[in-house]
């Protein structure tokens, strides 16, 4: 075979070609790296990972790879080099990590576990299916200590798979349409080739190349497990083959440095390289990971709907905006109806629902939806009252389905990192200023002065769900001043003193008559003297007077993201603290009444 990238992996693994890219694709396990290199060019790009990358697979947006980290799944974004995070696998058995994968032909993910004890290993870890739904399924199949070799039969009606410390690879039937697993077998018995089984592939022809760690030799083993022929390589630990190419005729095969010494480097000094070799068969375009669409009916077409949710779902592969109701409005190429019924008898399909309306008028709206079976996302306040939160969380309960309070400033880029920051020290005072033009950010919404229509707190009710974020629970509101207009029902501005854990003192200014450019900042200072600063809502994250972070918005993307994994994981999310709190604030707080407002 012949050297085409000289890599010097320490585990070289998982190489998959992707025919849209013409790239052949792999990670050094061990260095957490993921390489691409694209033969025609010559170029080879690598990317780190924020731990060791595992195996991984094509999905149908060529700028998203699905990710089998050490620890879990993820996708991973090439453009923006995000991550997102879908679930822990087997946290249970923490000496285990993720091993070999591969997308059945139906595009779910199929993946099994490695165990990092000292050999010889126990059998103990698992195979798992990741569903277009990202519901995580364990399958029925035996334990493994090192499992590997997963791949399928061209018809998708067989699966391989190995224990490479037991040496036998295996098969069984596996229903391409429900992925069933049937009756198991023995494909190829252990002692039938030198090495131990590592990485396979399928051909066109349905035979199985399996990668012989050990052995310098890549076998290809007819459908019926017979030695058809064998292909050597002039290093050692031959880790993973897969076929690519503009003809799919080449070769490409993944090897290790692992455990090597330095006299058997000298003598393969190839070792860790990424080798090819044009054969007379042909392989098959690898299967990619497809997500399950989520069909969502938007209700309230306004500025939050147009502005964020719109572009939120309609820029996300995983889901499909399908209508939207509203009784004025509509939005072009999107068909609209005139209420929440009417729009589920015309489209049925819709599984979720997202509520963009005054939240004077959610929870009728929200109970609607739920009733009739559908997840319900629900724009910030979830609810007018504490009362109504509550009476939705049992209902979605009693219906099985998801329920999101959209908190979408949690989602900014900067309160993770601010979390952690803050989690580290002993925090001796916080500072809350928001303060934004309400005539350039809610231009004609008399709603948001009604009662229940929260005025200034519409918007600091962002602050309270990162500062209840922040401290990992609600705060007690000790005092507040709210300034009301004479000819309005709810504040214009507002002062809160409040408390968080350990006696923190937290003072927060909410102003909705800022000229200008707005301020959403918080302020943050250590008992050792150190201070931390969340500006532009979470968007830009100083450290002592010093930028430490600044990263575009993407909370609504995050935000809808998470709806998604709490829909496969039959979870809700309907935190009511930062309802609790301005709760709070208008049962203890002082009303002022002021000069009237005038749009």
């Amino acid at each position: 075979m012949q050297l085409l990238v000289d890599g010097r992996n320490t585990l070289g693994e998982c190489v998959l070609w992707c025919d849209r890219t013409q790239r052949a694709l792999w990670t050094d396990i061990q260095r957490s790296v993921l390489y691409a290199h694209t033969p025609a060019s010559g170029e080879t790009q690598s990317w780190p990972m924020p731990e060791r990358l595992c195996c991984f697979a094509l999905t149908d947006d060529d700028q998203r790879l699905l990710l089998g980290l050490a620890s879990g799944l993820a996708f991973f974004d090439f453009a923006s080099g995000e991550l997102t995070r879908i679930c822990e696998v087997a946290p249970e058995q923490p000496g285990t990590r993720l091993n070999d994968g591969r997308c059945d032909r139906q595009g779910r993910f199929v993946f099994g576990m490695f165990n990092e004890a000292s050999n010889p290993k126990e059998a103990i870890g698992c195979f798992y299916r990741l569903n277009a739904d990202l519901s995580l399924e364990r399958l029925p199949l035996p334990p493994a200590a090192i499992a590997n070799s997963i791949c399928f039969s061209p018809d998708g009606r067989t699966m391989y798979f190995t224990d490479s410390q037991d040496g036998a690879i295996r098969c069984c039937d596996y229903d391409p349409l429900t992925g069933a697993i049937g009756a198991q077998r023995v494909f190829v018995a252990a002692d039938v080739v030198a090495g131990e089984p590592d990485g396979s592939v399928i051909d066109a022809q349905g035979g199985l190349w399996s990668a012989r760690w050990g052995a310098s030799k890549v076998v290809r083993f007819t459908p019926d497990g017979k030695v058809e022929r064998v292909v050597a390589l002039p290093v050692p630990q031959p880790s993973c083959p897969a076929f690519g190419g503009s003809a799919l005729d080449t070769l490409f095969v993944t090897t290790a440095r692992k455990d090597m010494s330095a006299a058997r480097l000298d003598a393969a000094p190839q070792s860790g390289g990424l080798f090819m070799q044009q054969l007379d068969v042909r392989g098959l375009p690898e299967s990619r990971f497809r997500l399950a669409t989520l069909k969502i009916g938007l209700v309230g077409l306004g500025k939050i709907a147009v502005d964020q949710h719109i572009p939120a779902i309609r820029n996300n592969p995983q889901l499909e905006l399908v209508a939207g109701c509203s009784p004025r409005s509509s939005v072009e190429g999107l068909d609209v109806y005139r209420s929440l019924d009417e729009m589920l008898q015309a489209h049925p399909e819709i599984e979720a629902v997202a509520i963009c309306t005054p939240p004077q008028v959610r929870q009728a709206i929200a109970e609607e939806a739920i009733a009739a079976g559908r997840h319900v996302f629900l724009e910030k306040p979830p609810a007018a009252t504490l009362g109504e939160g509550e009476a939705l969380h049992a209902l979605a309960s009693a219906h099985g389905v998801t329920v999101l309070a959209g908190w979408h400033s949690r989602f900014a880029p900067g309160v993770e990192p601010a979390r952690e920051w803050m989690a580290a020290r002993s925090i001796a005072a916080i500072r809350i200023e928001w303060r934004e033009n309400v005539r350039q950010w809610h231009p004609g919404q008399r709603w948001i002065f009604e009662p229940g229509g929260m005025g200034v707190f519409d918007p600091g009710i962002n602050s309270l769900s990162i500062l209840t974020r922040l401290l990992g629970g609600g705060v007690v509101v000790q005092g507040a001043e709210l300034r009301v207009p004479s000819n309005c029902n709810e504040p214009i501005q507002a002062e809160l003193r409040m408390q968080g854990g350990a006696g923190v003192p937290i003072e927060a200014c909410f102003d909705f008559l800022q000229e200008g450019e707005q301020t959403w900042s918080i302020h943050v200072a250590a008992v050792n003297g150190e201070t931390m600063a969340l500006h532009m809502g979470g968007k830009v994250m100083e450290v002592d007077g010093k930028l430490v972070l600044d990263e575009p918005e993407r909370e609504y993307p995050r935000m809808y993201e998470h709806f998604a994994r709490l829909i496969a994981a039959r979870q809700s999310d309907l935190d009511m603290s930062p309802l609790r709190a301005v709760a709070d604030a208008r049962l203890v707080g002082k009303h002022v009444t002021v000069e009237p407002f005038v749009e």
